[in-house]
C-alpha cells in the first residue's frame, strides 16, 4: 500500500499523522491535568466545606449543653422561654448543617459517620428535653443527676465522633493526595511513553519516506551515470520502483534509454553499411586505377610506335625526294 502512494500524498500522510500525534499527545495531558485540577478543587472545596460544617456542628453541640445548664440555673419563666427559642434556633441550625453535610457526603464512611452523628444528636436532644421537663417539674436534683450522668457520656461521644470525622477527612485528604500524586506520576510516565512512541513513529515515517525517495532516486542516478558513460546494455528494473513520480520518471527514462539504444544500433548498422560500401568503392577505385595505368601504358606504346612510324615516314620522304632529284 505504501509503495502505491505518490510522494506528495506520502508526505501529507506522514506530516498529517505526525501533527495528529503531536496534537493528541499535547491534548491528552491537558485534559488529564484539567480533570485532575477539577478533582483537586472539588475535593478541597468539599473538605473545606465539611470541616467548616463540622466546626459549626461542634459549636452547636457545645451550645446544647450550655443552654441546658443555663436553663437549670434560673427559675425565671421568661428566661426559660428565651432559652427555649435559642434551643429551637440551635436545633434548626444543627439540622441545616447536617443536611449540608449529607449533601457533601460522597463516600460511605462519611455518610455513615453523619448518620451516626444524627442519631446521637437525636438521642441527646431527647435527653435534653427530658432534662428540661425535670426542671419545669421542679425536680432539680433529678435534673442535675441527669446532667452529670446520662447526658455527659453521649455529649463526650458526640464530640469524639466529630473529632473522628475530622480525622477521617484528614486521612481521606492524605489518601486522595497520595492517589492523585500516583496518578500524576502515572500521567507523567504515560506522557513520556506516548512521547517516545510518537517520536519513534515520526522517525519511522521519516525513514520510510526517505527510503521511498532516496532508494529509487539512487538507482535512477546510477542508471543515468551509466548511460552518460555510454553503457546502454543494462536497463532499469521497473518492478523495483513504486507507482509514484519517481516510478514514472524511471519508466520514461527507460523508454528514452531503449530509444537511444535502438538509435545507436541503427547508427551502428548504418556505419557498418557505409564501411562495406566504402570498401567496395575503394576496391573499384583501385581496379579503375589499374585499368587506367594499363591504358596509359598502352597509349604510351602507341605513341612511341606512332613516333617511330613518323620518323620512318620522314626518312622515306627524304629518300623519295633524293631519289626524285637524282632521277631528274
Amino acid at each position: 500500500m505504501f509503495k502505491k502512494l505518490s510522494i506528495p500524498k506520502a508526505l501529507q500522510l506522514a506530516f498529517g499523522a505526525s501533527i495528529a500525534i503531536i496534537i493528541a499527545v499535547g491534548i491528552y495531558p491537558l485534559f488529564a491535568i484539567h480533570d485532575l485540577q477539577n478533582k483537586f478543587v472539588s475535593v478541597v472545596d468539599r473538605n473545606v466545606s465539611l470541616l467548616t460544617t463540622i466546626s459549626d456542628l461542634r459549636y452547636y453541640t457545645v451550645t446544647y449543653r450550655r443552654f441546658a445548664l443555663d436553663y437549670g440555673l434560673t427559675n425565671d419563666v421568661d428566661e426559660h422561654q428565651k432559652i427555649l427559642v435559642t434551643i429551637d434556633y440551635n436545633n434548626q441550625k444543627m439540622s441545616e448543617a447536617m443536611k449540608h453535610m449529607l449533601s457533601l457526603a460522597d463516600t460511605p464512611v462519611i455518610r455513615q459517620n453523619i448518620e451516626s452523628f444524627q442519631q446521637q444528636i437525636a438521642d441527646y436532644v431527647a435527653m435534653q428535653t427530658k432534662y428540661i421537663e425535670l426542671i419545669d417539674q421542679g425536680r432539680i436534683d433529678a435534673a442535675r443527676q441527669e446532667m452529670l450522668g446520662p447526658m455527659l457520656a453521649p455529649f463526650n461521644a458526640i464530640v469524639k465522633l466529630l473529632s473522628d470525622l475530622q480525622h477521617d477527612l484528614q486521612a481521606e485528604a492524605i489518601e486522595i493526595k497520595q492517589n492523585e500524586a500516583a496518578h500524576i506520576q502515572t500521567l507523567v510516565i504515560q506522557s513520556a511513553v506516548t512521547g517516545i512512541i510518537s517520536v519513534a513513529f515520526v522517525l519511522l515515517m521519516i525513514f520510510f519516506i526517505t527510503r521511498k525517495v532516496t532508494v529509487p532516486l539512487d538507482k535512477l542516478i546510477q542508471q543515468m551515470q551509466a548511460v552518460e558513460q555510454g553503457d546502454l546494455s543494462k536497463n532499469l528494473v521497473l518492478s523495483e520502483f513504486a507507482e509514484d513520480e519517481l516510478g514514472a520518471a524511471a519508466y520514461y527514462f527507460d523508454q528514452m534509454q531503449r530509444g537511444l539504444a535502438q538509435l545507436a544500433q541503427e547508427i551502428n548498422d548504418s556505419v557498418q553499411s557505409l564501411e562495406v560500401t566504402s570498401e567496395q568503392l575503394n576496391n573499384r577505385v583501385q581496379e579503375t586505377t589499374l585499368n587506367l595505368a594499363t591504358q596509359r601504358n598502352e597509349i604510351s606504346q602507341i605513341a612511341t610506335a606512332t613516333e617511330q612510324m613518323q620518323v620512318g615516314f620522314e626518312e622515306v620522304a627524304i629518300r623519295t625526294v633524293d631519289a626524285s632529284q637524282q632521277s631528274e
